[in-house]
């Protein structure tokens, strides 16, 4: 990357440090330096070295003759195996923990099955779009969780789960997602069944439902909302 004075004056820059300097390193920046209006510093980079599998969410700080700067940094390390793009078929407890990340979507005419004790961590940002049917069978001691791929969760980290076709979810958990699950309307769509039950959605960003159904009929029995703005929105 590069840093670059886009003011009038001259700007002293006395450091450049990341919050996290095991798992990132600075290279490029060994000295304090002066830069005049509009000149610019290239070849400045940050390597990411992770130790451990996780997201990490850090920060660069760049101390200046007139106020510091911070820069939020990003990244992802993974040892498990990850979903992304068009999924289908069964996920089964023996692969579990999946990772998503980006976006994952099961295309129409689509299907995937999620089996009991399968969790799914989604990485920043990250959604699962289902334009074919979603069926999660959890257990009543073997649920399937749906979560943040994070050391520190918080509500809305990744996007949530959005379905469009058929979906069941029984014995499960959604948590931290933007909006945990939105059965959105389409009336060229024919939805065959729609049902919730026995399950968990919590920890939803601060200003979403935690499940909105559009204009459609849906099975609700034994669901908890809790931690977050709202509940269900029909």
């Amino acid at each position: 990357f590069f840093i670059m004075n886009s003011g009038d004056q001259p700007v002293r820059i006395n450091s450049l440090t990341i919050s996290d300097s095991v798992n990132f390193l600075i290279e490029g920046f060994e000295e304090a330096i002066e830069l005049d209006p509009y000149e610019r510093i290239d070849d400045i980079h940050l390597i990411f070295s992770p130790t451990f599998a996780g997201d990490f969410a850090e920060q660069i700080t760049m101390n200046t003759s007139t106020e510091d700067v911070t820069v939020p940094v990003y990244g992802i390390s993974y040892d498990r195996e990850v979903l992304t793009g068009d999924i289908s078929g069964t996920l089964t407890a023996d692969n579990s923990p999946y990772i998503i990340i980006n976006n994952a979507s099961v295309h129409r005419n689509g299907r995937l099955i999620i089996e009991p004790g399968v969790t799914i961590l989604f990485a920043r940002w990250s959604k699962l779009e289902c334009e074919g049917d979603l069926y999660v069978s959890g257990e009543p001691s073997d649920s399937v969780k749906f979560t943040a791929f994070s050391n520190a969760p918080y509500p809305g980290i990744w996007g949530g789960i959005t379905c469009k076709e058929s979906v069941e979810l029984d014995f499960t958990v959604v948590e931290y997602a933007g909006l945990n699950v939105v059965i959105d309307s389409d009336p060229n769509l024919d939805h065959e069944n729609i049902s919730l039950t026995n399950s968990s959605f919590r920890h939803a960003d601060s200003y979403s439902p935690e499940i909105a159904v559009w204009e459609h009929n849906v099975h609700i029995e034994n669901i908890v909302c809790n931690n977050n703005y709202g509940g269900i929105r029909l």
